[in-house]
């Protein structure tokens, strides 16, 4: 009879010792530090105001007027409570940035301080609407 209780309330309480002595695991903030800084030392904010012919081998009018075809897909922002959404001009000079001087994704991720999957989701999402054109 002992050795009936034995079996039957051993898992349990083991169960329950071993919840009491569990570590509990630290909580993640969003993303690497250099992610969340994306406005002070991205690429964009830098540079692209003053050498947007150079990088993108095109001129503002002609980046505005193709912003302005691919609004719909390139203003596709998703705002979350932890981040602020990428603007559709940062989408834009991205998109372009990769077709005009053939950069890698990875590097633009570090340029742009966009993380890299995100990067490989702006691209094909920017990229559909002239391809149906």
């Amino acid at each position: 009879m002992v050795s009936d209780d034995r079996a039957i309330f051993a898992p349990r309480i083991a169960g329950i010792w071993a919840s009491r002595f569990k570590k509990s695991k630290k909580k993640r903030k969003f993303g690497r530090k250099l992610l969340q800084r994306r406005l002070q030392l991205g690429f964009y904010k830098n540079l692209m105001e003053e050498l947007a012919l150079k990088l993108l081998r095109m001129d503002v009018s002609t980046f505005e007027e193709l912003l302005a075809l691919a609004s719909p897909q390139a203003s596709k922002e998703k705002k979350t409570p932890v981040r602020k959404a990428i603007p559709a001009t940062e989408r834009t000079a991205l998109t372009l940035r990769y077709f005009a001087k053939g950069e890698t994704q990875s590097s633009l991720s570090y340029q742009f301080c966009i993380a890299q999957n995100t990067v490989s989701g702006i691209i094909p999402d920017f990229v559909q609407p002239f391809i149906i054109i």
